[in-house]
């Protein structure tokens, strides 16, 4: 995402589906922030309340210690939802964990 909070096409994943594409080879304007959408399958989430499991945030906290922006989204949750809602609901959370980010880094400035 671009400042503002406008989301960048990434169009440079090789035409060629073998190979992989890691996130510190993708060309990445400088005043933008990588948003990693991480797909959570249901063994990710307690049963009862759906948080998630230790392992998952692990992962998740390992990820944002990078500098990276993570949202972790339900696959089951995904799956239920209807294709014209699917958008939303990323961008929801997106911008959920922006203004997060942004609150947390507020307070540690003052």
């Amino acid at each position: 995402m671009r400042k503002g909070g406008y989301p960048v096409a990434m169009n440079q994943i090789p035409n060629d589906s073998s190979s992989k594409t890691y996130i510190e080879d993708l060309l990445i304007p400088s005043d933008s922030q990588i948003i990693l959408i991480l797909c959570m399958p249901a063994s990710s989430y307690a049963v009862n309340c759906q948080r998630l499991r230790t392992v998952s945030l692990l992962t998740i906290r390992t990820l944002e210690t990078l500098g990276y922006s993570v949202v972790p989204v339900n696959l089951q949750q995904w799956i239920n939802l209807p294709d014209y809602e699917k958008i939303p609901y990323l961008m929801q959370n997106i911008k959920m964990k922006c203004d997060t980010m942004e609150s947390s880094e507020a307070n540690i400035v003052h």
